[in-house]
């Protein structure tokens, strides 16, 4: 490994450790060093998924901020942070990792982009692991994102819409508010054909 490689590794980890809190001050800060040095991102998403160092969830924070403000720099990435999906357990490392899932089959998607940038198996594992959230009874904010992502998914895959509107219907009831509403503004699209 040469000497560069190692210096902005050292460089990227010194960035996340830095983030003393969620404080967006702290993750705005981590974030824009990423942006800064693009090259530390693929270091960053390797990082995610070492669930045994509790860094890896300040690296679901930074990861969630760098792909608001440049989801492309994911697009290279996708196969392996595609492929560890379901290695991520931890509630605070989850929600951000759940949102990246839900922008990205809205950027694959959309008009915008006008580019399909994922692969079939890349769909496959992603609804798989959107179901799984909803049927693990995570929290509130990762299956409205999972939600989100399979009702798009759902376009594309017709067989999602009565699943997912099964699982929404069957849950709704012991659901927070916040799931409750976004099912209640999921479910007339997905009986639409």
């Amino acid at each position: 490994m040469s000497e560069k490689i190692k210096r902005t590794k050292a460089e990227l980890l010194n960035a996340l450790t830095s983030v003393l809190n969620a404080k967006r001050i702290y993750r705005d800060k981590a974030a824009d060093f990423v942006l800064q040095f693009p090259e530390t991102f693929p270091y960053l998403v390797s990082i995610l998924y070492e669930t045994e160092n509790p860094i890896h969830i300040r690296a679901a924070w930074i990861l969630e901020l760098v792909c608001l403000k440049n989801p492309n720099l994911l697009v290279p990435q996708l196969d392996t942070f595609i492929s560890h999906l379901q290695n991520i357990k931890n509630d605070s490392a989850l929600r951000p990792v759940a949102k990246v899932c839900n922008m990205i089959t809205g950027l694959h998607f959309s008009e915008k982009g006008k580019a399909a940038i994922l692969t079939e198996s890349q769909k496959t594992t992603m609804v798989e692991a959107c179901f799984d959230w909803l049927i693990r009874e995570e929290k509130t904010a990762t299956q409205v994102y999972a939600m989100s992502a399979l009702a798009m998914f759902s376009v594309e895959m017709g067989w999602i819409r009565e699943d997912l509107a099964g699982i929404i219907q069957k849950d709704f009831n012991n659901k927070s508010p916040g799931y409750q509403s976004h099912a209640k503004m999921l479910l007339p699209k997905l009986s639409k054909k």
